[in-house]
Formats: C-alpha cells, structure tokens, sequence
C-alpha cells in the first residue's frame, strides 16, 4: 500500500498495489512501475505463484521548479519526446505471460533453490538472464546497499507457467512448467535470429518441469519430495538473418549467413553461459534439414554448426563438453515415423544417463538423491514446431524418469492420463 502525509501528520492510502517492477527513466524523471492486479496460477509446494494482470506507472517527480534557463523550445520538445516514449512503454501488454512470487525465484531452477550452498539472500541481479525486470530494478539497486532490496523488488519472469494434479496409481502428484524466456536479444520470428556480440542467442527459453508430491512438503523445514528436468532451446548460435518484405510471398525467405567469426568468440561466450548455468555436457541438438534437393538453406547453417562445435572442442583438455547431434527431422519423420520415434526415443534416454535429473529424495539412486549435471539444446530454424515436439518427447521421457525415482511409479514409462486434469486453484 502506497501513502502519502499530509499537513499535521495525517497519511491517506493513494494506492495498493502487489509488487513493484522498478522505475525507468526516458527524457525527464524517473516513474515507477506497480503490479495493481493479479492472479493466483499455482504453488510451487507453500509458494504461491501469481500471473500479473495489470499494471499502473506512476510518475515521481522531484521537488522544486523546473530550469528557468531553459527556453520554451526545449521544454515544448522535451515534453513531446517524454510523451512519444511512455505512449511506446505502455504499448507493452504486461497483462499477460508474467509471472512472480513472493517467496519463490521463479527466474532459477529448482534445484539451484534447493541448493543450500546457493546464498538465499542473494539479489536476482547474480543471474538476470530470465529476470525480465532486471533493468528497471537497477536503479534502485545502485541506490542501495547489495541485497537491502530484494524484499522491495520482485524478480519477473516472462515465459509460461502451468500446473495440474494428476492421481498416477492412486498417488496424487503435482506437475509444474515453467518457461523462462531470456531478456537478451528477445524478438518476433524473421526479426531475431542468431548470436549477438555478447554471446546471447534469438528465442532462448529455459523449460522445467517440476514434479513434486504435496503431502510429503515439511513447510517448517522446507523440505519435501521434488524432482525436476531442465532443457533449453535457442536460434543456431552463429550470426545469421532472413531478409523480408511487407508484400512477403515466400514463406521461406533465404537466410543470409552474415559477420565472419572464425574464432567464434560469441559462440564461446553463448556455451559458456549455458555450462556456468547448467553445468557439464551441453548437448546440441540440431533439428534442421540436412539435404535440400532445390536450394540449400538450412543445411547451410547445419554445416556451420556443426565445425562450430568441432572448432570449440578442440580448444578443451578434458572430457569434451559440447556435443553435436545432426537429426533431420522432418526427413525422418516422413520416411520412416516409426523408425523416427525409436530414434528419438533412443536419444532422450542417452541424454538422461548423462546429465540426468533433479531430485531432492530418490528412491532408486543410491545417495537417496540425484542432481543433473548438463542440459540438451534443442534448436530448429524458428525453435518452434519441430523443437517443440522434440522438447515434449524428450520432457515425457524424463518425466516417467521422475516419478519412477520418486517412488510413484513401478517402471520409467509414463502414459499421459485421459482424465480431466484437476483444478490446482482448488483448496488444499
């Protein structure tokens, strides 16, 4: 709740508001940003996870009077210049596809906030790939001693978040996914391709999928039966662009390799992030057409790839850590469906013997838990259809994986219930 006092000490409410997103500044002052609705999407064991459904900017004006010096036509320009970018900031829709809670870093996988070894009271700025907020919470940040603010400020995630309860052998069990897209060189399809200098690629979403068993969560301790899986995909990390039109006829414009990097620096720094957040292997799996019959497109982009990833591994001592698995999708699938699935179906248990998953209790490995070390990238051209098919068959795979470890299920094979799933929002 936001007050204000008055003349003889009196303080009326101006506002309530859930969360603050941060201030941003363009030509004058700074306003700041209030989440003013939301909406109870699920729990992740005792923490409430809400969607943001409005939004209110508030401007926060300093004392005082303006710059006399200043001639009206600057002042008249200044004031057209402020209006022309709040009306573009508020063109943004904030009313959806963003989530927060109070007491969970949705922006971090779940076994980095099981981690005890992970410092609880460290700020989000540590790791602000996923956090969409991070710059307009960096005022106030530099305004104040290291993590003093991170109750004034919530981390925002923009992505996907669902869940659903589902009874599996007479167990009932919650399922959470998140996506966590990244706030880096985010765009719209044909816009956004490729790396930028910095190492970050076009559509990088980091997807979990979180398992865990509500009766078994000791709210005062904090501990309790969980399980994830973590993946991720991203545009083919070389500089590439696809050119297009207003009157665009081909809907499948050529792609254009452009700026040279025979070292792959920005590819470097782009596996690096992905091996700092997930650890050791980095799995690429590359979903694009190895042969065209007309003219060649993606498997251009295939081939560079591919000696990028050899080029990167020949720089590495030990163990390679990047690895580079060329499956043509949509061949496959077309040839031989069947034969596709087996092959896929192959490699999604290959992927999990390596880096497999996490889970706080296991009952099947040895320790009495397990914690994954790696991750797959999937990738196609756009990182939509094909990678999201790839991405649900390697999730359910992994998924009977965990309830398996967990005790719920007696075998590794999981099949998707026909049951109407159960309201989440329902008491507990």
């Amino acid at each position: 709740m936001i007050s204000s006092t008055l003349e003889g000490g009196l303080k009326v409410r101006v506002k309530r508001a859930y969360g603050l997103l941060g201030f941003i500044k363009f030509t004058r002052g700074y306003y700041m940003i209030l989440i003013t609705d939301r909406h109870h999407v699920g729990e992740i064991g005792f923490n409430r996870i809400y969607e943001i459904r409005s939004t209110q900017v508030i401007c926060v004006q300093k004392n005082g009077r303006e710059d006399k010096n200043k001639n009206t036509f600057i002042k008249n320009l200044m004031k057209d210049d402020e209006q022309h970018y709040m009306e573009s900031f508020l063109d943004m829709d904030l009313s959806s596809d963003f989530y927060f809670s109070y007491t969970y870093d949705l922006s971090r996988p779940l076994q980095q906030n099981m981690d005890p070894n992970v410092k609880k009271d460290a700020t989000f700025q540590d790791d602000e790939m996923f956090v969409w907020n991070s710059f307009l919470t960096a005022p106030l940040s530099r305004s104040l001693k290291s993590g003093d603010f991170s109750p004034w400020v919530l981390p925002i995630v923009h992505g996907f978040y669902d869940q659903v309860r589902l009874n599996v052998v007479g167990r009932s069990v919650d399922i959470v996914l998140v996506a966590r897209r990244s706030r880096y060189f985010a765009g719209t399809r044909y816009l956004k391709r490729g790396i930028n200098d910095s190492g970050h690629v076009a559509n990088h979403v980091e997807t979990e999928q979180i398992v865990f068993d509500y009766n078994s969560i000791i709210p005062t301790e904090g501990t309790g039966l969980y399980s994830s899986f973590v993946q991720t995909r991203g545009s083919i990390p070389l500089y590439w662009s696809q050119t297009i039109t207003t009157k665009m006829v081909n809907p499948k414009p050529d792609i254009t390799v452009g700026k040279f990097d025979p070292l792959h620096t920005s590819a470097r720094q782009h596996f690096s992030q992905l091996q700092r957040r997930h650890s050791c292997p980095v799995t690429c799996f590359d979903l694009v057409k190895q042969k065209e019959k007309r003219k060649e497109r993606e498997a251009i982009l295939g081939r560079a790839y591919q000696q990028c990833v050899q080029y990167l591994n020949q720089s590495l001592t030990d163990e390679k850590v990047l690895k580079y698995i060329a499956w043509d999708f949509k061949s496959s699938i077309k040839d031989k469906p069947e034969r596709a699935l087996n092959e896929l179906a192959a490699f999604a248990e290959e992927n999990l013997n390596v880096t497999g998953f996490f889970c706080s209790t296991s009952y099947t490995h040895p320790q009495g838990s397990s914690t994954q070390k790696g991750v797959v990238r999937t990738n196609c051209i756009d990182c939509l259809d094909r990678t999201n098919i790839v991405q649900f068959f390697i999730g359910k795979h992994a998924m009977g994986h965990q309830l398996h470890s967990m005790g719920v299920l007696d075998t590794t094979t999981f099949n998707l219930p026909q049951q109407r799933r159960q309201d989440i929002n329902a008491p507990v």
